[in-house]
């Protein structure tokens, strides 16, 4: 009996210290590259207490945060703009950029697009965030490919079997693929997008974090605080990104020098909400998301 007292005794004291704090923020992300600023405020260890929970699967972890078992999903912007209806809001998008095109010829002089006329290029999957993309760039600059549609693993195998003249690769598997001189970066696909389209449409809003209309008002009021430090987590990022990439090499299997390179061609950016908005309404429009209104952007 007293085993058993002193047993419901530690599991009592264990659920009162592991009780959340009404401004506990819990945020599912995917194990990759755009998810750092996570891993960069996490460590640094703000004013709002922070439980990072990492996920292979994107279609999980929306049923997750739709069940509200989470308070922020940081996923893919198209991924959660189709989520609109019920109840999903976009609060900050910190990745405009994490992909670049990668040949296995070295590319010519010249304007990078027009070396793409008729040739055959690899993207993820018909609709995804880099096919409307390449889309976008297509119709702006009037120079047309021929898209195929591979996973990226099986796009890399297909361009250095020259199955395909071109794929489309995010960040740090291109710049991997570039270090080992394996395949050659075209351009990044966020550069082009600031060449061809206007400021208003470009770059693409890839990464966002994303909550449900029923969080608390106390995690309301912390998301202030917590932009702030998402902010201060950007400029560490873009201001230092040598010893970002020594602390993190790891986490993505790459050497520094590798990440470092990526991290050059990963745009991490927190531009003013109304430019934000403007960007996001522009490529959620050009993916066939239309029905998207105001109430779907936290101010």
């Amino acid at each position: 009996m007293r085993c058993s007292l002193s047993l419901l005794f530690v599991l009592t004291l264990f659920s009162c210290q592991q009780k959340p704090s009404s401004e506990r923020i819990s945020i599912a992300h995917p194990a990759l590259l755009p998810a750092l600023p996570i891993l960069l405020m996490a460590e640094a260890g703000g004013s709002v207490p922070l439980e990072s929970r990492p996920f292979q699967d994107h279609a999980l972890s929306m049923a997750s945060f739709l069940r509200g078992e989470v308070d922020l999903l940081f996923t893919g912007t198209t991924l959660g703009a189709a989520q609109a209806q019920r109840g999903v809001q976009l609060w900050r998008t910190v990745v405009w950029g994490s992909a670049s095109i990668l040949t296995k010829n070295r590319p010519g002089p010249g304007p990078a697009l027009e070396q793409l006329s008729g040739k055959k290029i690899a993207l993820p999957f018909a609709g995804s965030p880099n096919d409307i993309q390449m889309q976008r760039l297509s119709q702006k600059s009037g120079v047309r490919w021929h898209s195929v549609y591979q996973p990226h693993l099986q796009s890399v195998a297909s361009l250095l079997a020259g199955q395909i003249d071109a794929t489309v690769i995010p960040e740090p598997i291109a710049s991997k693929l570039v270090a080992e001189e394996k395949a050659y970066r075209l351009a990044a696909l966020s550069d082009l997008e600031k060449k061809i389209l206007t400021d208003d449409e470009a770059p693409a809003p890839l990464v966002s974090f994303f909550v449900k209309k029923d969080l608390s008002p106390d995690k309301r009021k912390a998301l202030v605080r917590l932009e702030q430090e998402l902010q201060a987590a950007l400029t560490r990022l873009n201001q230092d990104p040598t010893a970002t990439s020594r602390r993190y090499a790891q986490n993505y299997q790459v050497s520094p020098e590798v990440l470092a390179m990526g991290l050059q061609n990963t745009l991490f950016e927190l531009p003013h909400s109304s430019l934000a908005r403007k960007r996001t309404l522009a490529f959620l429009r050009a993916g066939g998301l239309v029905n998207i209104d105001d109430d779907f952007f936290i101010p």
